[in-house]
């Protein structure tokens, strides 16, 4: 993610601490901890995931399970009482760069009108 051109805006926006940022597919969380190495507040990332098991590689692989304070979340996108929906209507910037390519074209429409509910109305 760090290498497309939006990302010193996302990267700017987040370090203000007034947004959160949520990783759909986060794996191992490997775009949060770039985002936190380059000054995000890690306690305004969330990282989710349907294989909780990704979370655990990725502290081994990272060795952070005692610093990283980001939240990570085992869940399924089209489960309605998932921990995920918690944050629906919470989320300010959405990532989604290895998760929509996993469905066929119905289940792509299905993630996205749930993606739309994990986004914060904002007037502008």
């Amino acid at each position: 993610m760090s290498h497309v051109p939006y990302y010193p805006t996302i990267l700017e926006r987040l370090k203000t601490g007034e947004q959160n940022f949520l990783d759909l597919g986060c794996c191992f969380g490997q775009e949060l901890r770039k985002l936190v190495a380059d000054g995000a507040p890690p306690e305004n990332l969330y990282g989710a995931d349907l294989n909780p098991e990704f979370f655990d590689l990725g502290y081994k692989l990272f060795r952070d399970k005692d610093t990283l304070t980001s939240k990570f979340i085992a869940a399924d996108i089209f489960d309605p009482g998932s921990e995920l929906h918690e944050l629906d209507g919470k989320i300010d910037i959405l990532y989604a760069g290895s998760f929509l390519h996993l469905f066929s074209y119905e289940g792509q429409i299905n993630a996205c009108k749930a993606i739309v509910k994990l986004l914060r109305d904002k007037k502008d």
